[in-house]
Formats: structure tokens, C-alpha cells, sequence
């Protein structure tokens, strides 16, 4: 168990430290794409759905995208995020 944190943990330093180089903040672009997750039968959203939505409502808003587009899957016998 300890080995898997250990990687888990090593893994995400990799990635962490070495992404800066591809992460433009201050790069405009024409779109956001914001992937489906959850949405209940009520009609709420997922707490992952509402952090991609914030995220690309901030975007948005600080004028870095044209538009924002959101996928989802549409069926209704299962809620998959697509």
C-alpha cells in the first residue's frame, strides 16, 4: 500500500513539475471544451460537472476564449460522462 501512494505521489511531482512549459496562461483561444459528467434526474449537476463549468466561465469571463463548448452524452437510460 505504501508503495502505491509512494508512486502516486512521485507521479504527480512528474507531471506537475514538468507541465509549466505547456500551459500558456496567457494564451487566447477560440473555445473551451468542457467534457459532460453527471447530471441527476433532478436536474443537478455533478460537483466535477460544476468545477469544469466554473473553470470555463472564469476563462471566459477574463476574455481568454470566444465561446464555450459543452459535451455530453444525451442518453437517458445512463448517465455517462463523455
Amino acid at each position: 500500500m505504501f508503495g502505491a501512494v509512494l508512486f502516486a505521489v512521485f507521479a504527480n511531482y512528474l507531471i506537475v513539475s514538468n507541465s509549466g512549459k505547456y500551459i500558456r496562461e496567457d494564451k487566447v483561444c477560440g473555445a473551451i471544451i468542457v467534457p459532460g459528467a453527471r447530471v441527476f434526474s433532478d436536474g443537478k449537476i455533478s460537483a466535477v460537472y460544476r468545477m469544469r463549468l466554473d473553470k470555463a466561465v472564469l476563462i471566459y469571463r477574463q476574455g481568454k476564449a470566444g465561446r464555450i463548448i459543452v459535451s455530453a452524452d444525451n442518453r437517458k437510460s445512463h448517465n455517462f460522462e463523455t
